[in-house]
């Protein structure tokens, strides 16, 4: 038995050891149940800290703009490391790099906990974000390297995007809830018991790194460089709906700096023996597109939320908490996208459900661009919301298999790193496009309705891009990872 995506140096991983067919000592509910804490984690976090951050900010007394790097130093952080966490997965184990990175956010949460000032604060978020960056990455490869093809793997990856529709619900809910009865620094503790529980499931369930992964070296000129740009970059793209732009500190020189150290890391990578990202991977097209459609797609997911959120509180006379319990419906509609995506991949090919998802996210998209001034929550906003989670779940979690199913198990950290990589740029993006176009709009005196349907369109715009990505013609890989139990008639190997 061979293994299509290792190299000759890595032991081949028998498949399922409930069948009598695999090794013995992976215990894979345990393993989905890891990968599914760990996404709960890292995406309750952000929206359990969202609902915090007026609190924050009255509390230890300190503007809007200050508040709001609780949020973004995370961000960028995060970002910043995650190509090195992934790559470090790589290297010397998903295990310890589960493990090492949730005991680094549960040192940031205390901290951020018990901080007395604002700086404090700040520091341990950048902590967290680190440790999440660390996390991330190891937990998503295991996917396609723990869980074997065909029924176990579908099922992990429907577990992971019901997670993304039950995290949001945990975060929006409980977030309000514990901020009001026990005040901001709670919401740092939330998550504590979650991350405790991940590094008990890690301990028993994830195997112990090979020994001819330690052999391997870590590119560290490239760890500085990709964080470096990655930062900058986010800087740069977050900042371009800010009048002044141009001029700012970080504006467009955060972005042309960014780009030259991304020039410069490419050029050093192609050079090494063991490059931080193997620029091999780029050789397979499903990589580049897939991310391509990772990034546009988790854009439309963040500018539609935030033009969604301000729709409700400034045209239909919402309060910030009716505007919280208002995006329930896109949380119900993401789990069951996710519950429905893990039944269709043992159906169809990885790409034929990506373009589904991003398709339906379309038209949902467009169907929020024919708005009107007499269409209210429940008419509008609250249908439309739950197409767009259901089918955005579905439609990212298809390209998120898809930028990964054709590399090499050994650089599965790397393939997680870059897919998390265009996920924060396309937070940046989505942000600065809804709000750039809603300001356009409003330059130009147009009708408030009409201003928020030109932005959503905008939004459909990105889709659009993402399903022609998706639709490029691709050579097939050696062996679909996500194998199909019913055979098709042609295209068997397409992702």
């Amino acid at each position: 038995m061979t293994n299509p995506h290792s190299g000759p140096d890595v032991p081949v991983r028998p498949l399922d050891p409930w069948s009598g067919a695999g090794a013995p000592h992976t215990p894979y509910n345990l393993v989905i149940a890891l990968i599914a804490l760990v996404q709960l984690i890292n995406t309750a976090d952000f929206m359990l800290v969202g609902v915090a951050l007026p609190s924050i900010g009255r509390d230890l007394a300190v503007s809007n703009t200050l508040a709001g790097w609780v949020v973004s130093i995370n961000a960028l952080t995060y970002a910043g490391f995650v190509m090195l966490g992934g790559r470090l997965s790589d290297l010397i184990g998903q295990r310890r790099c589960t493990i090492f990175g949730l005991a680094l956010f549960s040192l940031g949460s205390t901290l951020a906990f018990l901080s007395p000032r604002i700086e404090f604060l700040l520091a341990a978020r950048a902590i967290q974000g680190v440790g999440n960056a660390i996390m991330c990455p190891a937990t998503f490869a295991m996917l396609n390297t723990l869980l074997p093809p065909g029924p176990i793997r579908n099922r992990g990856y429907g577990v992971y995007g019901i997670t993304q529709g039950l995290s949001t619900l945990v975060g929006a809910g409980l977030g309000g809830v514990f901020t009001t009865a026990f005040g901001w620094r709670s919401v740092f503790l939330l998550t504590l018991p979650f991350a405790l529980s991940a590094i008990a499931i890690a301990f028993l369930a994830v195997p112990k790194a090979s020994a001819h992964r330690t052999r391997r070296a870590l590119d560290y000129w490239g760890a500085v460089l990709i964080t470096g740009s990655t930062t900058l970059l986010i800087l740069g793209l977050s900042s371009l709906h800010r009048p002044g732009w141009i001029g700012a500190p970080d504006g467009a020189g955060s972005l042309v700096a960014g780009a030259a150290l991304l020039a410069v890391f490419l050029l050093v990578e192609g050079r090494l023996k063991d490059p931080l990202v193997p620029l091999k991977m780029f050789s397979f097209p499903a990589v580049m597109t897939s991310n391509l459609a990772i990034g546009c797609g988790v854009a439309a997911t963040t500018g539609l939320m935030l033009l969604v959120n301000l729709y409700m509180q400034r045209v239909l006379g919402y309060s910030a908490m009716q505007a919280g319990f208002g995006i329930i419906p896109f949380a119900v509609g993401g789990i069951i996208g996710g519950q429905c995506l893990g039944l269709f991949l043992s159906r169809f090919s990885i790409r034929a459900n990506a373009l589904t998802g991003f398709g339906i996210y379309l038209a949902g998209i467009l169907f929020f661009g024919s708005l009107s001034s007499t269409d209210g929550y429940l008419a509008h906003i609250g249908p439309g919301l739950a197409v767009a989670g259901f089918s955005s779940v579905f439609g990212l979690l298809a390209a998120m298999a898809r930028a990964t199913a054709a590399v090499p198990h050994d650089d599965q950290g790397a393939a997680s790193g870059i897919v998390y990589v265009s996920q924060k740029l396309g937070r940046a993006v989505g942000t600065s496009v809804a709000l750039t176009v809603l300001a356009a709009c409003a330059a130009q005196q147009l009708d408030i309705v009409v201003s928020y349907r030109v932005s959503f369109v905008a939004l459909g715009g990105l889709l659009a891009l993402a399903l022609l990505g998706l639709a490029l013609p691709t050579r097939p890989v050696a062996t679909a990872d996500i194998v199909p139990l019913r055979p098709r008639a042609s295209g068997a190997g397409e992702a």
